[in-house]
Order: C-alpha cells, then sequence, then structure tokens
C-alpha cells in the first residue's frame, strides 16, 4: 500500500501508479488503517474506469487530457438532448491553446459561447462542440507561396524589345516632342 502522512498534515496522503499514469491525493483520514481502504477503493475506481474506457468507444485526446485534469469535476453540462455544453478548461484543451487565449478569443468576438447565469461582473460561458468546430474552420488557412519567390521564369512586359529598336523609339519622341515644341512657340502659347 502507498499510503504516508506528510510532517505538515494531519491527513494521510494516497499515491500509486495504474498503467503508466499516477495518481494522488489526500485520503482525508487521520487513521492508516481507514485511509488504507480509501486507497484501495481509489484503486478499485481506476481499474474499473479504465476498464469502462476499454469498453467505450475512443475519444479524442483533447477530451482525455480534459477528462484527466478535470478528474471527475463537471466539464459539461446537458444543455438539452445532444447538445453538451463544455467548460473553458475543455474548450482550451481541446483547441490545444491557454485559458488566456481562449478568453482572448472571446473577447474578440471570434467565438460563440453560452452564457450561463445571470452574473454581469463575472460571466460564467459555456462552450457548445459545434461552437467550437465552428471556431476550428473559420480559423483554418491555406497557405499559398509568394508569387514574387515562385520559381518561374522572369516576367515578360509584352513585345522584347532590341536595342536598335529602343534606340529608335527614342529618337522618334524626341523628333516629336521638338516639333511640339516648336509649333507651340509659333502659335504663342506658353
Amino acid at each position: 500500500m502507498s499510503v504516508y502522512r506528510p510532517k505538515n498534515s494531519p491527513y494521510y496522503q494516497f499515491d500509486f501508479q495504474w498503467q503508466g499514469e499516477r495518481f494522488h491525493g489526500s485520503t482525508k483520514r487521520t487513521k492508516q488503517r481507514d485511509a488504507e481502504k480509501v486507497e484501495a477503493a481509489q484503486r478499485q475506481k481506476v481499474k474499473r474506469t479504465s476498464a469502462d474506457a476499454k469498453a467505450s468507444p475512443p475519444q479524442d485526446a483533447a477530451a482525455r487530457r480534459s477528462e484527466k485534469a478535470g478528474a471527475g469535476r463537471h466539464d459539461s453540462l446537458l444543455m438539452c438532448p445532444g447538445q453538451v455544453l463544455r467548460t473553458p478548461k475543455y474548450a482550451a484543451a481541446r483547441l490545444a491553446c491557454s485559458l488566456q487565449t481562449l478568453l482572448a478569443y472571446v473577447r474578440a468576438g471570434t467565438i460563440k459561447y453560452v452564457q450561463v447565469g445571470v452574473g454581469a461582473k463575472r460571466p460564467r460561458r459555456m462552450f457548445t462542440d459545434a461552437d467550437l468546430d465552428d471556431f476550428v474552420v473559420a480559423r483554418t488557412r491555406r497557405e499559398y507561396p509568394c508569387q514574387s519567390a515562385s520559381s518561374r521564369g522572369p516576367k515578360s512586359f509584352g513585345k522584347h524589345l532590341d536595342l536598335k529598336e529602343i534606340v529608335s523609339k527614342a529618337l522618334r519622341d524626341k523628333a516629336r516632342n521638338a516639333r511640339l515644341k516648336q509649333s507651340s512657340a509659333l502659335s504663342g502659347k506658353p
């Protein structure tokens, strides 16, 4: 049995591992024999839930992390049949971001939420799976390569001119500008 009493506490603690996961906590008992019974009950509970998990369909990694972090706390609320409200902690784990980032998305209005309760100063926000999925779809991006950095050849600007054509065009433009200047001087217009 792995029951011990820390120096600074009157209560015994339990600590054990099951299938690579550590389980620990307070037994809320001051007698060692009672604490060992609580620890045995915790072991049975862990074994039972792991057997149930093998029989149930697989979950996504975020839901497992949230369940492990919550350890039996209320991570969801049943809103109506088929619609479940999730806590911010669960939503953050599912979106792989921190609670602060999730709340920043809420304040920016990029993710929808359901306000539970009537508090105005500190509203209690819950999230539906559909809203989380909509947020992921809305934030999905595809990177397009920069057109200027692509490996295509140099851009062409229509007809390629050789040096003779460029010089002759410049001479024609110069002669035309001189004629226009001369005609405007004869007519008296500046």
